[in-house]
């Protein structure tokens, strides 16, 4: 009996060192990182893990060796796997130098960074402008994915996480397929755009859209698809899409535009974002094609809702943004109440 205890327990013991070892993420030091950040920025990820914790070797093993997220994350950011009881010393970002003082059961570096808790595994996301923010407990791929789209598609500069996660989950409901959605938004097809501008002019509203880009698919579908929104949209101006890297050949306002030679993108989408691509971008043109405004970021429904209808009614012909607010601030915030049912 002693025996067959001891070979499961060594079996055991072999599943368990093998997992640890099935991370597909390339992690780095904190003193490489410390030297590529300032040349090329990006997101930072600090996994902090314990040896006695069995999520973290759980997450190491399935959400680590998950190829798709590792794969994202070997590109978009810079990872480091930090073991919270080791006794190394670290130089941090900013030079200060972190030791395990004697009696603790941590690191000093652990501690500076889940100052609120220390529970394991943790990450510390740490954006390009150096502002970072933990997340605890084990993340699975639907999860983890959650996070890391609104560092690496810079969500974080425009929305609040919770915010965005509500939203994200609508649009890729964990453990399934992005679910099929109804369209309630009339995208007229580009090469139609002319001839209803000359039957009814109206103002155009041009989704640039990267198929790629995850936080731009959000937005098409969550935001853009809402019943109110759609309906608006649909009533006031003409909703376009420009595919951005479009292999075909684009007409707009009377001009051809074919596939870049040297980027991946077309010329149409080159043009109408100045050469700058990122994602997602929306613009609003007028009955000249004169633009209006250009939004780079990801907005929430409530605000992108604003916007619209500040150009959409008119009102930036006689009045600043803000003043439009201010003075339509109880009619939107009754709409904004019945926009929220929708994705709260």
């Amino acid at each position: 009996m002693k025996k067959i205890l001891s070979v499961i327990a060594l079996v055991f013991l072999t599943i368990i060192t093998n997992a640890q070892d099935t991370s597909k993420v390339n992690w780095l030091s904190f003193d490489q990182v410390r030297k590529m950040f300032y040349s090329r920025p990006k997101s930072i990820l600090i996994w902090i893990y314990d040896d006695n914790c069995d999520s973290c070797t759980l997450m190491l093993n399935k959400t680590f060796g998950n190829k798709e997220v590792a794969d994202y994350i070997n590109a978009l950011f810079y990872p480091i796997k930090f073991k919270a009881s080791t006794d190394d010393t670290v130089t941090f970002f900013n030079g200060q130098k972190f030791v395990h003082l004697p009696g603790q059961p941590f690191h000093q570096l652990a501690y500076s960074l889940m100052s609120d808790s220390v529970y394991f595994p943790a990450l510390v996301v740490f954006d390009t402008k150096a502002h970072g923010r933990v997340f605890y407990g084990y993340q699975d791929r639907d999860h983890i994915f959650s996070i890391l789209i609104y560092y690496a598609e810079n969500v974080y500069v425009s929305t609040p996480f919770e915010d965005w996660q509500k939203i994200y989950f609508k649009a890729y409901p964990p453990g399934r397929q992005q679910i099929i959605t109804r369209l309630f938004i009339h995208w007229i097809p580009l090469d139609q755009l002319e001839e209803k501008m000359k039957q009814q002019p109206r103002k155009i509203f041009v989704d640039v859209y990267d198929r790629y880009n995850v936080a731009d698919n959000v937005m098409r579908l969550r935001v853009y698809n809402l019943p109110p929104i759609a309906r608006y949209l649909n009533q006031h101006f003409y909703p376009v899409t420009v595919e951005a890297r479009s292999s075909d050949t684009l007409i707009f306002n009377g001009k051809k535009y074919p596939p870049s030679d040297k980027y991946p993108y077309n010329t149409l989408a080159i043009d109408l974002l100045g050469g700058r691509m990122t994602f997602p971008t929306f613009l609003i043109l007028d009955t000249n094609y004169k633009m209006l405004d250009m939004e780079r970021v990801f907005l929430m429904p409530d605000v992108f809702y604003k916007i619209i209808t500040y150009f959409g009614g008119d009102f930036y012909k006689s009045q600043s943004f803000k003043q439009y607010l201010k003075q339509h601030a109880a009619e939107l915030d009754e709409k904004i109440k019945q926009i929220k049912k929708y994705y709260e």
